[in-house]
């Protein structure tokens, strides 16, 4: 199967100050999304290939308001439409691509600093309504084949909560934690079959209810180690539950891993010089990020997170 997108878009976008501290932000885009998809058949199938294509467009705003009450509080708010291609070769049963996904998303919050703006923090709450989600068929033959599905709308909402800084000279902190409701609000397929393993008010599979994440670094400043920076840092998972008709309900059980980084720095002349080893899932955790169960065939397709990996790598900064 080879799939190609092409995407085409313009946008104007204007932000203006207004008196008693208050900044408004408004913009649009134009975008055109065109995909064409070639799927060549096995000698098992018959052989020969099929040809699909589809086109499409759309006009999206963003508008957006920020209040900064005091040198160290601002409140926000905005609202954001998208446009875009779904997941690349996604295939309806029909034979045509899945058509283009769109979403429009009400964000609101809090923005902090403090200690000079050593330390930020960000509270936000969010809505987001995503239609046309291409997900797997609940058919097991059409689900190996490749075939998905259209849910009619996703919506996701919850807090999210960001903090940042430096606690100590080159000690920096960065946590974050976000809670996420995501439901199936319009099921979509029009076919009674399918619409009863994706019904409305399900939560929607392979989300995480709760995820969140600590990173600390530091960096020494001066003395001999001057250069060198270590640091650490944990995410964990709750469970979630698996797609799409598994009675009961699959539910993938929840994880943590542990990462960790080392790297040095020197100026060569005016280039700063960085080499960094990162270790990502330290204890080699084993764990799950996705299962998809299939109707009708005591099987499911897993997906494994990544194991224990080391990466390295070598930036020149000038």
């Amino acid at each position: 199967m080879d799939n190609r997108t092409d995407q085409y878009g313009f946008y104007v976008q204007d932000q203006i100050k207004l008196p008693y501290q208050f900044h408004v932000m408004g913009g649009i885009r134009y975008q055109n999304v065109h995909q064409d998809n070639l799927t060549r058949f096995g000698d098992i199938l018959g052989g020969g290939s099929s040809t699909t294509a589809l086109s499409d467009d759309a006009v999206t705003p963003r508008v957006g308001i920020l209040w900064r009450a005091q040198s160290w509080l601002s409140l926000y708010a905005n609202y954001v439409e998208s446009f875009g291609p779904n997941k690349a070769g996604a295939i309806l049963e029909s034979g045509a691509l899945a058509p283009p996904t769109s979403a429009e998303q009400y964000e609101g919050g809090i923005k902090t600093e403090f200690f000079d703006g050593r330390l930020r923090a960000t509270i936000a709450y969010y809505d987001l309504t995503k239609t046309n989600v291409a997900t797997p068929s609940p058919n097991g033959v059409l689900a190996a084949q490749g075939i998905s599905v259209l849910t009619g709308a996703i919506r996701s909402r919850g807090p999210e909560v960001d903090i940042q800084g430096e606690i100590l000279p080159g000690w920096n902190m960065i946590a974050t934690y976000a809670n996420t409701d995501a439901r199936i609000i319009d099921s979509g397929s029009g076919e009674a079959s399918y619409d009863s393993y994706q019904a409305a008010g399900t939560r929607f599979w392979n989300v995480p209810s709760n995820i969140g994440s600590l990173w600390n670094t530091f960096e020494f400043q001066d003395g001999g180690l001057r250069g060198f920076k270590f640091g650490g840092g944990l995410t964990i998972r709750d469970g979630q539950n698996a797609c799409c008709d598994a009675k009961p309900a699959e539910k993938i059980p929840g994880y943590a891993t542990v990462d960790l980084l080392a790297a040095y720095s020197l100026y060569i002349g005016k280039s700063k010089v960085t080499a960094q080893l990162n270790v990502n899932n330290l204890l080699d955790k084993q764990y799950f990020t996705g299962l998809n169960s299939i109707r009708g065939v005591n099987s499911a397709i897993v997906d494994f997170g990544t194991p224990r990996t080391f990466m390295g790598s070598i930036s020149i900064q000038y």
